[in-house]
C-alpha cells in the first residue's frame, strides 16, 4: 500500500468499497450491481418484485418492534423528508435492532461469542493494523485513523467467530473463499476445536426453554407480593379513614351526635336598688341550649351542661357588673367608697 497514515490527506483517499487494484480506487457501482443480482439469482430470486420484497417487509416488523416510524424512514426502506434522507446524523439503533428481531432493552450476546480465536487466525486479516495504530496513535489530528485502526483490531474475533458460525450451518457458502476463512487451519479450527468448545458452552448455559420458565416464575412471584402488599396497604388506609372520620365527627354539624337543638332565650335577671354609687343594669343571662322534645335523650346531659356554661357565662357578667354572688345564691354590689 501507498498510503502514508500518518497524514489525513493520504488515507482520507482510501475507500471502504475499493476495487481490486488500490485502495483509493471505488469499487465500479456496475460491479456492485452485478454482485447483487447474481446473489439473488444464486438463492432462486428471479422476479424482481421478489428482491424487493425484504426492504418492504422489514418496516412492518420494525412497527411489530416497537419502533417509530420517524425512526425507520431514516433507513431508506420509506421515503421521508430531507431531514431524514440527508440531514440525519445518527443511526437509528431500535430501528436496526428492530430489523434483526430485537428490541433496544435486549442484550444479543451468543454463546459462540465466548469461544477465543487463536492470535495467528487475527493476522490473516490486515496484518498491518497493529503496526499503523501504534504509530499514529496520540498524534495529533490523526484521531480518525487511530480509531479507524482501533475498531479493526477489535471486530477481528468476529469474523473468524461469525464465520465459524455460519460453517456449521452452509459449509459450503461462497464467504469462505475468503483467503482468511479458505485457509487450512482455519478449516480445521471450524470443524474441531470451534465446534468442540460451543458444545461445552451450550451444555454448561443450560436450555433457553429453562432460563425463561425460571424467569416466568420470578417474575410471577414478584407479582403476587406486589399484590399482597398493595392490598394490606389498602386496609391500613381504610382503617386510619374510618379512624378519622369517627374522631372529627363531632366536628362536623351535618355528621354531630346531636342533629337538633332548641335554644329558648331566658329571663333577664334583675337586682334591688343598692347604695353602690354604681348603677345596677338587668344582667342578661346567655342563652340556653335544650334537647328538642323529639329527640330522645342521650347519654350526655345537655341541659345541665347547657346550664352550668350559663352559670359561668352569668358569673363572669356580674363580675362585669360590680357585683358577685352570696351563699344564699343573691347578688349583691362590691362595696366602694363615696365619692
Amino acid at each position: 500500500m501507498d498510503i502514508d497514515w500518518t497524514l489525513n490527506k493520504s488515507w482520507r483517499q482510501v475507500r471502504i468499497l475499493h476495487g481490486p487494484s488500490s485502495l483509493t480506487t471505488p469499487f465500479s457501482e456496475q460491479s456492485l450491481y452485478n454482485l447483487y443480482v447474481r446473489a439473488f439469482q444464486k438463492a432462486n430470486f428471479d422476479s424482481p418484485v421478489k428482491v424487493h420484497l425484504p426492504r418492504h417487509c422489514l418496516g412492518y416488523r420494525q412497527e411489530g418492534m416497537g419502533v417509530e416510524s420517524v425512526q425507520t424512514s431514516k433507513l431508506g426502506w420509506s421515503r421521508g423528508s430531507m431531514y431524514h434522507d440527508v440531514y440525519a446524523p445518527s443511526i437509528p439503533v431500535k430501528a436496526v435492532l428492530g430489523a434483526a428481531g430485537y428490541k433496544a432493552h435486549e442484550s444479543y450476546d451468543p454463546i459462540w461469542r465466548h469461544i477465543r480465536v487463536p492470535e495467528a487466525f487475527l493476522l490473516l486479516m490486515c496484518p498491518m493494523a497493529e503496526e499503523i495504530h501504534e504509530s499514529i496513535v496520540g498524534k495529533k489530528n490523526l484521531n480518525g485513523a487511530a480509531n479507524f485502526w482501533k475498531l479493526i483490531i477489535d471486530l477481528r474475533p468476529y469474523l473468524f467467530q461469525c464465520g465459524a458460525s455460519i460453517f456449521q450451518q452452509c459449509p459450503e457458502s461462497a464467504l469462505f473463499k475468503l483467503p482468511a476463512l479458505a485457509n487450512n487451519n482455519v478449516r480445521n479450527w471450524m470443524k474441531t476445536t470451534f465446534l468442540s468448545e460451543l458444545s461445552v458452552l451450550r451444555a454448561s448455559a443450560g436450555s433457553p426453554i429453562d432460563l425463561q420458565r425460571i424467569q416466568n416464575e420470578s417474575l410471577r412471584q414478584a407479582i403476587e407480593e406486589m399484590q399482597v402488599l398493595l392490598t394490606s396497604t389498602h386496609t391500613e388506609i381504610r382503617k386510619l379513614s374510618a379512624q378519622v372520620d369517627h374522631r372529627t365527627q363531632l366536628l362536623s354539624p351535618q355528621k354531630s351526635s346531636f342533629p337538633s337543638r332548641t335554644v329558648i332565650p331566658s329571663k333577664q335577671l334583675s337586682f334591688p336598688a343598692s347604695s353602690s354609687s354604681f348603677p345596677l343594669t338587668p344582667i342578661p343571662v346567655n342563652w340556653v341550649l335544650l334537647p328538642a322534645a323529639n329527640i330522645v335523650s342521650t347519654s350526655l346531659p345537655l341541659t345541665k351542661l347547657a346550664l352550668v356554661n350559663a352559670e359561668n357565662d352569668l358569673e363572669e357578667t356580674a363580675l362585669a357588673a360590680g357585683v358577685y354572688q352570696a351563699d344564699d345564691t343573691t347578688f349583691r354590689a362590691y362595696v366602694s367608697p363615696s365619692l
